[in-house]
């Protein structure tokens, strides 16, 4: 598995706990991510600063999945509004000085339920100076490198992360 790829099999993994979402919400467009999120939702929207990226990833997404994609090309991922629910957010991509924004902003919204970070290893994407609010719970799941972390208030999806994604 290369690391573009190492947050699917914890994707996966949230997927199986907390069934298909209805509307997920990708920071950072992937060829990996994008066509593999629309194969397990209703509806995704994918944010993403790089208009070529857009164009490298529509064509590896399905005509019969691209009717249930709303791609937004914009200057900052920052000012992205959160104005609807969200069961899954995957941040991944765009400025890697922007994630931690973009997390905050979802947990600051209220309306998303599954948030998983990738590339959360790194000091540089600065991820320790995350917030995170009392009631949720924040797991690393280190079993593939890059990591991907997840933050939740489901009580039983952090106890099943932390047995079949941490290393050990």
């Amino acid at each position: 598995m290369d690391g573009y790829s190492t947050h699917l099999p914890v994707l996966e993994e949230v997927i199986r706990a907390i069934g298909k979402p209805k509307e997920v919400l990708e920071y950072g467009c992937g060829i990996n991510s994008t066509p593999w999120l629309l194969a397990h939702c209703d509806h995704l929207t994918s944010v993403e600063l790089k208009r070529d990226w857009i164009g490298k990833t529509i064509e590896v997404v399905s005509r019969e999945d691209s009717s249930r994609w709303l791609w937004v090309n914009v200057q900052d991922e920052r000012e992205f509004p959160i104005t609807r629910q969200y069961d899954l957010v995957l941040v991944d991509g765009g400025n890697h000085l922007h994630r931690i924004f973009c997390a905050a902003n979802c947990l600051a919204s209220k309306t998303c339920g599954v948030i998983a970070m990738h590339d959360t290893e790194s000091p540089l994407y600065g991820w320790g100076h995350l917030i995170i609010p009392d009631g949720w719970h924040k797991i690393d799941c280190d079993a593939y490198w890059p990591w991907t972390t997840v933050l939740t208030t489901d009580v039983s999806l952090a106890a099943l992360l932390t047995v079949t994604m941490k290393k050990g």
